[in-house]
Parts: structure tokens; sequence; C-alpha cells
């Protein structure tokens, strides 16, 4: 089971590889790749969907080799630090239960569980299955809908904080912040920076 990270997480991404950790940490899908925040790519005349595999960005959802795949797509920046994504999850339903049975309720379940228990996520509003309908704009592979590959998303709504004193961004962005501007506090992160 692996997470993958940038090795530098700020805002978002921080709260991001929360949930992939425990994803990991719950899900018991062996082999299972957990990215972070997908990225959209323009390849050909076609726009793909890539994780950051530790080194570089690649396509991720076509990997046949582990039992799941998840990804976590950034769809709206509503307010300042609240955001609306989809977390989406492809499977070998084969490798995950060893049975013939397509156990795709079971899965779906499973997870929404888990995201439900994270204590990460503010709201789960909506599942999506199938490629079509999941990967919406997206070039996408067309067997993953058929057995035993499974593809379904939970829409989520997610809050964040930064994880910056007002120091740190005077400091790194040469800035000079007024009194009631809207940046967290050490205090209000229980960190330090230094």
């Amino acid at each position: 089971m692996s997470v993958f990270a940038k090795s530098t997480v700020y805002g978002l991404d921080t709260k991001i590889l929360k949930i992939q950790n425990y994803l990991n940490d719950k899900l018991v899908w062996t082999p299972m790749s957990v990215y972070g925040k997908l990225q959209p790519t323009q390849k050909n005349d076609n726009t793909i969907l890539e994780g950051f595999n530790g080194n570089e960005y690649e396509q991720i959802f076509n990997n046949d080799k582990v039992a799941a795949t998840i990804g976590f797509l950034v769809l709206e920046r509503s307010k300042y630090r609240k955001v609306n994504l989809d977390i989406i999850f492809t499977v070998d339903l084969k490798q995950i239960f060893s049975n013939d049975v397509r156990e795709d309720e079971y899965v779906i379940a499973y997870a929404h569980r888990a995201l439900k228990s994270c204590g990460y996520i503010t709201e789960i509003t909506e599942i999506k299955e199938g490629s079509a309908n999941v990967f919406s704009g997206y070039e996408y592979a067309q067997h993953r809908d058929m057995y035993p590959f499974f593809v379904f998303s939970f829409n989520c709504n997610v809050s964040y904080v930064d994880n910056h004193s007002m120091a740190f961004y005077e400091n790194v962005f040469d800035i000079t912040t007024e009194a009631g501007d809207d940046i967290t506090t050490e205090a209000e992160l229980d960190i330090t920076v230094g």
C-alpha cells in the first residue's frame, strides 16, 4: 500500500494527505495506491487526469497491477479554505474480494464508511458510478467499467487551514499583513514555525 504526495505540503494538500493516510490505514485493499490532488493535463487532443508519483505526474487510473487506485480531483474552491472535490476510486473487485461475484455495492459502502469516519470531510454530497460519470470531461479507459474493474467517486466538501503563520507569509513573500487579515495564526494551528 502506497501513499504518494509531494515532499512538502501546504493548505489543502495537508488536509488531503491526512485523508490519504487515513484511507491507506483503513481500507484493506492490497496492493493499493493513494494519490493526492490530481492534475488535469493536455495530452495530444485529450485532457487526462494525472497524479504525482513522488517524482513526476503520470496517468494513474489504468494500473491493472493494484487492487485500488485513489485520487482527489478539486472541482471548485467556493470560499477561501473550502473546496468541493471528488475522491475517485478505481478498483479491481476480483483482487479485493478473491471471488467472481461483482461486489460493487459492498465496495462503495466500505469506502463510504471509511470516508465518513475519517473526520476530515465536512460533507459527502453525491456518489458517482462508471467511468463516463466519474471522468466526465476527461479521457478515460473504457475497459475500467467491465468486471473485474469498477470506477466510482464521492463528491465531498472539505475545509482546511493554512499551515503557516503570518510571520511565514511576511518573511517568505515579503508582504505586510494588516490587522484583521484572515491568515491563520500559529496558535490556531497548534504548530511552531521556526
